[in-house]
């Protein structure tokens, strides 16, 4: 596990971003396969807006605000869980729902501002195991809920394209 402490700032940041996302959600029309029109509630990507802020942190990224795009991945090429429950497991989709890819598990203490990466899994790996599916009326949707002791360590993180060209352009700048 890797402890990361965002300050004031950054959780201001985390707000514009997320309201810039709703801004865009709103004049898209975006809605979600499962029914919820708009994506996703203000709360609810706000925390996953600090959960990628936690990891940019981590990797010394410059996060901001981009227009959505499917196609992107949220850090570097990592798509990154969120999560305030500090027991918090890693959720996931079946394709084509979510894209092939490593999957990070934040826990997020938004009274302390301090996020924690549990650890990390690929798609593949997190939606295998048919006794981590979850579906019913505890469930906002359908999903794969990996357990934190299932996850890999954040020190096992093989490095993304993404990630070894934004290392290099650290050493040249």
């Amino acid at each position: 596990m890797v402890t990361i402490n965002l300050t004031d700032n950054d959780f201001d940041k985390c707000v514009e971003i997320t309201r810039l996302q709703q801004e865009e959600n709103v004049r898209q029309k975006h809605q979600t396969k499962y029914g919820q029109l708009l994506g996703l509630t203000f709360e609810q990507t706000l925390q996953g807006c600090l959960g990628e802020q936690a990891l940019a942190h981590y990797f010394k990224f410059n996060y901001q605000y981009l227009a959505y795009d499917k196609s992107r991945y949220d850090i570097l090429g990592y798509e990154v869980r969120t999560t305030y429950y500090p027991t918090g497991c890693l959720l996931t989709h079946p394709e084509p729902d979510d894209k092939p890819g490593m999957y990070i598990a934040v826990t997020f203490d938004k009274n302390e501002l301090v996020a924690t990466l549990q650890g990390w899994s690929s798609l593949k790996r997190c939606n295998i195991r048919q006794d981590n599916w979850r579906s019913g009326p505890n469930w906002r949707y359908p999903c794969f809920a990996m357990p934190q002791d299932q996850l890999i360590p954040m020190e096992m993180l093989p490095a993304t394209k993404e990630l070894i060209a934004h290392q290099q352009n650290m050493v040249a700048a």
